[in-house]
Parts: structure tokens; sequence; C-alpha cells
């Protein structure tokens, strides 16, 4: 590998006319050059592909059928020629050093994949390194944040882009690479401006429910984790879900992915979760008030 490797920058773009600009503008823009912007359609009906040709911007333009994100990534990169694939979604931008920040990072050659976080969502210090366990706990990454090592990539197959894995193929990815042996570093600093993504529909939540629960029975698998292992983190990712659902108020979800985890285990969290699960909305939202002004 060079001293200065190349980068190719990936982003699959869906009906994304109203951000794709900036994004690929603020790829074109980092202080270490990328080696070549892509762009991967995946079908759009808007005017995402005109908008970047009346940009002027140096990207190539990649189209194909609606295949999901996973599929037009693997597009990107099966057209890319870079040592290093760096992933960013069409409605999200970066900050300017974020490249070169990271690049600084790639001279492990056990290193497959480089990410640039300082805080998980939750508030705790991301450190420099990210082991298997800690991916299986959580998903600390964001595709966005992401730099990957081409080889590496290759080695395990890319994104798997089966539709029951679909919003959750990135999470199958840094799961596969871990396990596989590869490293995970982390550059402690937040580079990535992310998009506030909309509320998602009761299908939509559902969906994305499902499709981790059969990312981790997959990963599960070829890691030969016990049946114990994998309960334990079924029933936490039911009960994660479980909340979101709660929160957003769609309690038919809730209460159907909490009885799923009853099919696992049985634990005093999961009958109190339950029980709020059945609470009338008007008291859920009486307790989310009372809540505000307490920590107010």
């Amino acid at each position: 590998m060079s001293l200065r490797p190349r980068i190719s920058v990936v982003i699959p773009a869906y009906n994304a006319s109203q951000w794709i600009e900036a994004a690929v503008r603020s790829a074109c823009n980092q202080t270490y050059k990328p080696f070549e912007v892509i762009v991967s359609d995946d079908g759009s009906t808007d005017d995402t592909c005109e908008v970047l040709r009346r940009s002027g911007l140096p990207v190539t333009i990649l189209t194909g059928t609606n295949g999901g994100p996973g599929a037009a990534r693997n597009r990107g990169v099966l057209n890319s020629s870079g040592e290093w694939l760096a992933f960013l979604d069409a409605d999200d931008t970066w900050m300017p050093q974020k490249l070169e920040k990271q690049v600084n990072l790639t001279d492990d050659p056990k290193v497959a994949v480089i990410n640039c976080r300082h805080r998980t969502k939750q508030g705790v210090e991301i450190g420099p390194t990210i082991s298997f366990q800690r991916l299986w706990i959580h998903n600390d990454l964001i595709t966005s944040s992401v730099l990957v090592r081409r080889v590496a990539f290759e080695s395990v197959g890319g994104f798997d882009s089966n539709d029951a894995l679909r919003s959750t193929e990135d999470y199958h990815l840094w799961l596969r690479l871990a396990n596989a042996g590869w490293r995970v570093a982390n550059c402690s600093e937040d580079l990535v401006t992310y998009s506030s993504p909309p509320t998602s529909l009761s299908r939509q939540a559902e969906r994305f429910a499902l499709a981790e629960i059969a990312c981790l029975k997959n990963v599960a698998r070829c890691a030969g984790m016990t049946r114990t292992e994998l309960s334990a983190r079924l029933v936490d990712a039911y009960l994660d879900h479980a909340r979101g659902a709660v929160w957003n108020r769609n309690l038919p979800l809730a209460r159907t992915l909490i009885i799923r985890s009853l099919g696992l285990s049985l634990s005093l969290r999961q009958i109190r979760l339950l029980a709020v699960a059945t609470l009338p909305r008007s008291v859920l939202d009486l307790r989310r008030t009372l809540l505000h002004r307490t920590v107010g």
C-alpha cells in the first residue's frame, strides 16, 4: 500500500435530490482528497442524478434497480479502485478533516474498520478500539463514520443484500469483520453531521427489529455461539426495540416484541416493560410529562 492510500467514497442514494449535493460536496472538500467519489443511485424516481449532473462536482454516477443500500454500496465498491472505502449516506455530511484524521490510523495491517465517534448515543465515551464483544452487545458504528479496508471488505463478501437484513446490513458487516479477526479502530472525534431520521412508520420499526434479530442469529451461527449467548442478546434486542416502540406510542408492537422475548427467558425487567406497554396512552403521556418536569 502506498504511503498515501487511495480512498474511494461510495454514496448510496435513493430519492435523495434534497441532500445529495451537500453530501458529495462534503466528500470533495476533504483536506485529504479522495481518489474518487461514486454515487450509486438505487433506482431513484426523483431527480437525484440530474441534481448531481447540474452541480458540476467531480463524481461518478452509477444507476441500478432498487435493491436497498447494501446492494447500492456493493455496486459502488465493485466500480471503485481505492485501497480504502469510505461510505457516506446521501443525507449526511462530513467535516473537512474527516478522512485526514482517519487515514493516520491506516498503517496497522490488521485494522479493517476505522470509526470516528467520540461518544455513543448514550453518552458513553468510545475508546481507541472496538472489540467484537462490544459490537455484539451494541452497534456503536454508523456507516457514514467508517473507513473500511478493501481487502477486508472483499474477504467477507461485502454487504449482505438479503432483504431480511435490510436496515442492519452495516451492523452485519462489522460483526462479520470483527468475528473474522479484523480489528476495529476508532478516531475519538465526531467528524460527521448526521441527518435526523423521520419518525418510523409502524411497519418500518417492526421490520428494523426483525432485521436486527435476523442479523444476530446469522452472526451467532457463523461465530459458533451457544444458544444461551444468543438468547441473552436476542432478549436485549427485543426489549430495546420494545422501549423504542413504547416511546413512539406503538404499544401493539411493543407488546409483540416483549412477548417474543418471553419465549427466550423470563425476568422482572420483561414483566415490568410489558406492564408499561399495557398502560393507556394518556397515562404514559402523563408519566412522560412528570418525568420531564422532574428532570427540569
